[in-house]
């Protein structure tokens, strides 16, 4: 039998802290590595610190301490490599779909000719070729998402990140975004980082999952393998899910609502 292929790692995140510019740490001490090619997801407690890794995973937020490493190459900047899909999706309202996703392409000098025939492939694999001249007031949350996630791809990213990407989207879109995205994972070999609250989609989509809490890491769960996204209505997973919303404590601000509501 032949021995297991080592994974390959492609960001390595070393003993690093982030701290706020007038305050103490949001996260401390925090040592874990990405591998290529699979799907990350980071999970935790509104406020544990979440948002932050990934924003120093990107290169924007750098640590006061440790270091992060893309391949063996520390990071000190955001760069090509590694695309960041915020929450809000940050589109330029006065550009059109196709304009939005031509933008990176025009920072990196790449000619009008090619850039739009790249940013047009993008959007038709995104299924949005027929809404390409729409602008962003007059597209879905969805369709606004599928922009922000065709804009980083065009520049062909090793890690695609996103952070609380399907929050405002409504199930039966969530669901068909969830399978693009896996669609895209394995059509261009990515490694993907999703930051989400939605503890549920983490565990059906993933590889690995990093919980999160008071700004440490508090468990990393390995996943099996086999067909994604995984069957949610399975006893299995019904059990995953409970034993790892355990690992979640709730925000202080909603422990004393429920106190409140107890009348304790």
């Amino acid at each position: 039998m032949s021995a297991k292929k080592p994974k390959k790692i492609i960001l390595k995140v070393d003993n690093i802290t982030v701290q706020r510019p007038f305050g103490g740490p949001i996260l401390e001490n925090i040592s874990f590595d990405v591998y290529e090619g699979e799907f990350l997801s980071i999970v935790g407690a509104s406020g544990g610190g979440k948002s932050t890794l990934l924003r120093s995973l990107a290169g924007l937020f750098p640590p006061v301490s440790g270091k992060i490493y893309f391949r063996d190459e520390e990071m000190r900047a955001p760069r090509v490599e590694v695309g960041l899909v915020y929450q809000s999706y940050a589109l330029f309202p006065w550009r059109t779909a196709l304009e939005n996703v031509e933008f990176g392409l025009e920072l990196r000098n790449i000619p009008r000719v090619k850039r739009r025939q790249v940013a047009v492939e993008a959007l038709e694999l995104m299924g949005l070729s027929e809404d390409k001249d729409k602008f962003p007031i007059e597209l879905s949350g969805g369709m606004q998402q599928r922009v922000a996630i065709a804009r980083e791809i065009v520049n062909k990213p090793k890690v695609l990140m996103l952070d609380e990407g399907f929050s405002a989207l409504d199930v039966q879109t969530c669901r068909q975004t969830e399978e693009q995205l896996l669609h895209l994972q394995a059509k261009f070999k990515m490694t993907i980082i999703l930051v989400t609250h939605m503890l549920e989609q983490a565990l059906a989509l993933s590889d690995r999952v990093i919980v999160i809490s008071d700004g440490e890491i508090k468990e990393t769960l390995e996943l099996d393998g086999g067909k994604r996204p995984r069957d949610i209505d399975q006893p299995e997973f019904r059990k995953l899910l409970r034993s790892t919303e355990a690992l979640i404590r709730p925000t202080p601000k909603i422990e004393t609502f429920v106190r409140d509501l107890a009348g304790v």
